[in-house]
């Protein structure tokens, strides 16, 4: 996609985790962007994955062993201890971040934690299970509602756009390259907005659909600074004609009228959304399907036992 769209590349390189940065963002609940180093799984969580790595060097169960050790293994291999320096050029620089590899080190702890609970010779009670669940969705929530309220404002990289301070945003606030489109100059005659008298302003937005509303003193031709991307289906409206765009453009160009105009951009989903849908949906009726069965199970052989 980045070749096919002729976008800038991220930065390629590998930035571990600080055993300081984890430890703190860990006490203080905390998933906000304090940098890339500072990337914590939250306290019960972390907790679970020690417990679960400890607990492994004293039992000689075979069944999830090697999924606890390892998710503890994996989760310390991530800091900075590791000399990733002598491989920054390594196909793993593509990766940037190792907080992005948690998610290895979760997968690993689920499936360990559901082989100890199925396959442990003493039942784990039920009441347990759903205890460490509860305090694990009270935490997640609390970390994600602080994350999203503190989203914007002082100290954070985030600003709210709207039409008034829209042109100013994207004039004069610094940002990174990555995934942008290589080769076009930053200043644009079109960007400015008083622009043979023109006025851009959002009227609603959607993840699937934009409405622009424009005012020209003048018939002219007006590129609107919305960047489209190859392999996305653009719907393109100009008060109420469809717009055709050429394969290669990057900027949707419209022709406004002389007075107020109305522009609707939406974009339409591929096939293999509706795929991945699907995919989803199995999955869980599969998981559905894979309780009932071991409850079943369990429910035999508990009437099993009684009549022996």
């Amino acid at each position: 996609m980045i070749t096919n769209n002729h976008i800038e590349e991220p930065f390629k390189s590998i930035i571990a985790l600080s055993p300081s940065g984890v430890f703190m963002s860990t006490i203080n609940n905390e998933i906000g962007e304090h940098g890339a180093q500072n990337w914590s799984m939250g306290l019960p969580v972390t907790l679970l994955v020690i417990l679960l790595g400890t607990y492994c060097l004293v039992t000689k169960s075979n069944y999830w062993k090697m999924y606890g050790s390892f998710s503890i293994l994996f989760y310390f291999s991530l800091f900075t201890w590791i000399p990733y320096d002598l491989i920054k050029d390594s196909l793993l620089a593509n990766v940037q971040f190792l907080g992005r590899l948690l998610i290895f080190v979760l997968i690993s702890l689920s499936i360990g934690v559901s082989y100890l609970i199925t396959f442990r010779k003493k039942n784990i009670k039920v009441s347990l299970i759903f205890g460490l669940n509860v305090v694990i969705i009270i935490f997640s929530l609390s970390a994600l509602y602080n994350y999203h309220y503190n989203y914007f404002g002082p100290g954070t990289t985030h600003s709210k756009i709207n039409s008034e301070n829209y042109y100013g945003m994207i004039n004069n606030t610094g940002t990174f390259a990555d995934y942008l489109p290589k080769n076009i100059k930053k200043n644009n005659s079109n960007t400015k907005q008083n622009d043979n008298k023109k006025i851009l302003k959002i009227v609603n937005s959607s993840p699937k659909e934009i409405t622009y509303s424009a005012y020209s003193a003048k018939n002219v031709d007006y590129q609107i600074p919305f960047i489209t991307y190859r392999g996305l289906n653009y719907v393109i409206s100009s008060n109420g004609q469809k717009v055709y765009m050429s394969g290669n453009a990057k900027f949707i160009k419209v022709r406004l009228h002389r007075g107020q105009n109305k522009i609707i951009i939406k974009v339409r989903h591929n096939n293999s959304v509706y795929l991945l849908v699907v995919s989803m949906i199995s999955f869980i009726i599969l998981v559905i399907y894979m309780v009932f069965i071991k409850f079943k199970l369990m429910h035999e052989q508990s009437l099993i036992h009684r009549l022996t």
